[in-house]
């Protein structure tokens, strides 16, 4: 395991285990997410646009 290729600490965090070996602890999850307006609409947009491409490929 190369250490440098876990720079994004919102996913975990290295540690130095017991044994000396270094060790991938994960973060909590599932991360929060914030349900504002913005982000509301464009799951919809994005549902019915699903949907469309769903009918599509049925014809």
């Amino acid at each position: 395991m190369r250490t440098t290729d876990f720079v994004n600490r919102e996913t975990g965090q290295i540690v130095r285990s017991i044994g000396g070996n270094d060790t991938f602890v994960p973060a909590p999850s599932p991360p929060r997410i914030d349900y504002d307006g913005a982000l509301v609409l464009a799951l919809s947009r994005a549902d019915t646009a699903l949907s469309e491409l769903s009918g599509l490929g049925r014809q």
